[in-house]
C-alpha cells in the first residue's frame, strides 16, 4: 500500500515537473530539449515506471549538458533535480572486509 502510494507520488511529480517544463519558452526554443521533454512524457504515459522514466531523463540531460558546454535552460536543471530525486530503492550495502 505504502509501496504504491510512493510510486503514484513519483509518477505524478515526474510528470508535473515534465508538463511545467515542455511550457517554458527556453525549453520550446530549443528543439533538442523540446524532443527530450516530449519522449520523457510519452515514456512516462506508456510505461507509467517514473523510476525508468526519470533514469533516461536524466541521462538524456546529462549528455545534452555535455555537449552543450554544460550551459542549459534553468528549466531543464529543475527537471534534472526532479528526476535525481526520484531513485531505485535502496539496495543493501555490502560491508567492505
Amino acid at each position: 500500500m505504502v509501496n504504491r502510494r510512493i510510486k503514484l507520488q513519483q509518477q505524478r511529480q515526474l510528470r508535473a515537473q515534465l508538463v511545467l517544463t515542455a511550457t517554458k519558452p527556453d525549453i520550446q526554443a530549443d528543439i533538442a530539449l523540446k524532443r527530450l521533454v516530449q519522449r520523457g512524457l510519452r515514456r512516462l504515459q506508456a510505461s507509467g515506471n517514473a523510476v525508468v522514466t526519470a533514469e533516461q531523463v536524466a541521462r538524456d540531460l546529462g549528455y545534452y549538458l555535455f555537449c552543450h558546454h554544460y550551459t542549459m535552460p534553468r528549466a531543464a536543471y529543475e527537471l534534472l533535480a526532479v528526476a535525481q530525486t526520484i531513485q531505485v530503492p535502496d539496495t543493501p550495502i555490502v560491508p567492505m572486509l
